[in-house]
């Protein structure tokens, strides 16, 4: 029976591509929602789902060759200041035991209060967003997280000092069990909340607040969910190369025809 339940598994794989990583005996890291982001075209595409990205707002986003730092990456967006894609419909995603996280690079940051959401499910409500905030010192921005106006995730108003001009950053909002943390390149930023987020229909990503000379590049945005109790298996999953639904498809195949020659021996 065993063996019957990993070769459909296997066959299941190659037909569909789908993807599960494997977390624990009782509970799965499953990617919702997928953007390579630069990959294919200047539009936000979901990879996994189907929950694009079909607008442009203010001057389209450029596709920049190279890596981010993502894995696996070859390119990404650049947005200019006050330019953003919205669109993509997130309705379903649950408000609990879910993991969303990108790659974020700003190459001047200008001081003050110059919020840049860099994603964001709307301008009201509860919406997970990811941005740049002033630090509450003015003067030495850092990478932040909200619930929007609901809760700060981390330290009110972004972690001072933690974002660099021309860096690369990896930012998410991982709510496990009741709990958000929010988390720069993989460590978590207290304090943590209990708040309690919504999703939309009209998500967005991109320079939201319009500040001259603001703008931003993203990256591999990725939303996992999974079993509660399982947040540190979706953190480590952000850094995880994805293979293309068509190389997952070949593997599978691949380890089908493998387990049938075993058994023709």
């Amino acid at each position: 029976m065993k063996k019957s339940i990993l070769d459909l598994s296997i066959v299941a794989l190659a037909v569909t591509g789908s993807l599960a990583i494997s977390s624990s005996a009782d509970g799965a890291v499953v990617l919702q929602h997928w953007y390579e982001m630069g990959e294919s075209g200047v539009l936000p595409s979901d990879s996994q789902g189907s929950a694009d990205f079909g607008t442009a707002n203010g001057s389209a986003a450029t596709t920049v060759a190279g890596s981010s730092g993502a894995p696996g990456s070859t390119s990404y967006l650049q947005y200019a200041a006050g330019s953003y894609s919205s669109g993509a419909d997130l309705n379903a995603l649950p408000n609990d035991n879910f993991a969303v996280g990108g790659w974020f690079k700003v190459d001047t940051i200008l001081g003050s209060r110059n919020d840049v959401e860099v994603f964001s499910g709307g301008s009201t409500g509860p919406k997970p967003v990811l941005m740049l905030g002033d630090g509450g010192g003015g003067d030495a921005d850092g990478w932040a997280g909200t619930y929007t106006q609901v809760a700060w995730i981390g330290p009110s108003r972004g972690t001072e000092g933690s974002a660099t001009a021309g860096d690369w950053a990896h930012l998410a909002i991982v709510r496990d069990n009741g709990t958000s943390s929010f988390y720069i390149n993989g460590t978590a930023q207290s304090p943590t909340t209990p708040g309690l987020p919504d999703w939309s229909s009209g998500a967005t990503v991109g320079s939201l607040d319009g500040i001259t000379g603001q703008g931003i590049g993203v990256d591999d945005i990725r939303i996992y969910t999974f079993a509660a109790g399982e947040g540190g298996d979706a953190v480590s999953a952000f850094f995880t190369a994805i293979p293309e639904p068509s190389s997952a498809a070949l593997l599978g195949l691949g380890g089908l025809a493998l387990m049938l020659r075993r058994r023709r021996d």
